[in-house]
């Protein structure tokens, strides 16, 4: 592939320059591209043309470094997020079988689990009992763990990336790892924390064409 990613500006118009970028990282991070990866980040920091010596909170230079900042530090969040999201596709739980009954460790009354249940049941909806149910067939270790490392710890926290931003990013790397029942309960978690249909064609079609192409 050419490390020419001009192609990803003809979404700037949908999605804005700042998402698009935040999907290409995540589509890069899914499919271990880590040169790509890096080549989209060198090429954001170079288009910037920013002066990072700024130090005049009221100028225009220090202001444009900040947002540059914001933006690499959302990128290192999208690829840290994506570890905890990409792992395990549910086909793989689906396609496994264990032979013994296993045992759990955790606590489903603990604070950790609340948060996360919580945060699980907004991205879910009515099909999160489902989904919970047929991790627990798998192993139920792997319910808390989900819950409370995953969507207490990890994707509830919004001091970097908000929650729709973090959808965003799930959908984009999970589009890239064709997994379509997991792509479909992502996309309407995302429609339920109010992204546009527009932006999320948007979103799978940039997703689509960068793994065409790598």
């Amino acid at each position: 592939m050419t490390t020419n990613f001009d192609f990803i500006s003809k979404y700037y118009p949908t999605l804005g320059h700042e998402t698009a970028t935040l999907v290409a990282v995540s589509c890069f991070t899914a499919n271990n591209k880590p040169k790509l990866l890096s080549g989209l980040i060198n090429k954001v920091i170079l288009d910037q043309c920013v002066d990072m010596s700024a130090t005049e909170s009221t100028s225009p230079e220090y202001l444009k470094k900040i947002q540059l900042v914001n933006l690499i530090e959302k990128a290192r969040e999208t690829i840290f997020k994506n570890v905890f999201t990409i792992g395990l596709p549910l086909d793989t739980v689906d396609s496994s079988n264990t032979i013994s009954e296993p045992h759990a460790y955790f606590i489903e009354d603990s604070p950790r689990y609340k948060k996360g249940h919580d945060h699980f049941v907004r991205t879910y909806g009515r099909v999160s009992t489902k989904l919970l149910n047929r991790l627990d067939s798998f192993h139920p270790d792997l319910v808390y763990s989900i819950i409370e490392c995953v969507y207490s710890d990890i994707l509830s926290n919004d001091a970097i990336l908000s929650d729709t931003e973090s959808e965003i990013i799930t959908v984009a790397a999970i589009c890239i790892l064709d997994t379509p029942e997991q792509l479909f309960s992502h996309v309407r978690g995302a429609k339920r924390l109010g992204v546009a249909e527009t932006s999320i064609e948007a979103i799978l079609e940039l997703s689509r064409e960068i793994k065409n192409i790598i």
